[in-house]
């Protein structure tokens, strides 16, 4: 028993994305014709966006970014609500709304542009942006030793992908939105956020001397949630509005994880002598982890970590089957 490993789940890897970024854009002049006693709510509105995209430029943390974006997203409401019910309002065809969008379909930043007929594009992406700067919180939240902290904000995360999923993506004109803006994508992504949470909890679990037995339930939780990540990619519709990155990660972390439940089962059964059992299981573990090693080369994070985990199991097999 001397060669079992005192812990599998040191590092948890996390998914973090580079938020997409506000082009500079004037509401005004996007806005034809707009009412000059209403003219102090587009204002406001414009403040609170350039804020926004000055706090995305500069080094202001991920909490301060969500804040910034509540406060735009309340006042642009009040937009979209005169914009609907003043028929008067206009949309420029040359001024329009900017983004530098996350590059989720190609290896690189996308510039977009969207005109004022298309405002609820606006809210949109900020209902994204808001979602991943919770995401990659509970990245930094993790990596400081806040394990709490980052389960709440992957939480936070989470709800908010699973309200773009379900309703906020059926009130906005299809042909306007962002190719990678439908419902199985913010279904992987929910299902994302919601493996990691699994994951953190099993980190802090082994740390706090949980048993082999829970704490490889709680991984294979972690890895049938990822798992349902990965079939919301399967319907993503055209296949490649996704980039190979973020579907090889899911597919990685899928089998990772239920590596760790493999492995941490195995020790529970060695402990009991139920060595064929274990062996059979430290086996599988193997198996789930080498198909996906290196699966993505830039994926470093899950590639440490399955590169770790090969490193420890492989002596076991070998010991065990001695």
């Amino acid at each position: 028993m001397s060669t079992i490993p005192d812990s599998f789940l040191e590092k948890t890897p996390l998914f973090t994305l580079t938020p997409s970024k506000l082009r500079p854009s004037s509401l005004e002049a996007i806005f034809e014709n707009w009412p000059q006693e209403t003219l102090p709510v587009l204002q406001a509105a414009q403040d609170s966006r350039d804020q926004l995209m000055n706090h995305m430029d500069g080094k202001f943390g991920n909490i301060v970014r969500v804040q910034d974006v509540d406060r735009y997203i309340a006042q642009f409401v009040n937009i979209e609500h005169e914009k609907l019910t003043n028929p008067r309002i206009g949309s420029s065809k040359s001024n329009k709304f900017g983004w530098r969008q996350s590059p989720l379909v190609v290896e690189k930043y996308m510039d977009r542009s969207f005109p004022g007929t298309y405002c609820q594009n606006e809210e949109l992406h900020l209902i994204f942006l808001r979602a991943i700067l919770l995401m990659n919180q509970g990245y930094e939240d993790n990596e400081a030793g806040r394990p709490e902290a980052a389960v709440q904000n992957l939480r936070q995360a989470a709800g908010v992908f699973q309200y773009l999923a379900s309703d906020k993506c059926r009130n906005v004109d299809q042909s306007s939105v962002p190719i990678e803006f439908q419902a199985p994508v913010f279904n992987a992504f929910m299902n994302l956020c919601l493996g990691q949470v699994y994951a953190i909890i099993a980190s802090k679990g082994e740390r706090d001397g949980t048993g082999k037995s829970a704490l490889a339930k709680i991984c294979y939780t972690a890895s049938t949630t990822f798992q349902t990540a990965f079939d919301a990619i399967k319907a993503v519709n055209p296949a490649d509005a996704l980039h190979r990155q973020f579907s090889d990660w899911i597919e990685q972390m899928t089998a990772l994880y239920h590596a760790y439940a493999c492995a941490l089962f195995a020790v529970a059964q060695k402990s009991k002598d139920e060595d064929g059992l274990a062996i059979g299981l430290i086996r599988l573990a193997l198996k789930e982890v080498k198909k996906v090693d290196n699966l993505y080369p830039k994926n470093a994070r899950p590639n440490a970590a399955i590169a770790e985990l090969i490193k420890k199991l492989e002596p076991l097999d070998k010991k065990w089957s001695e």
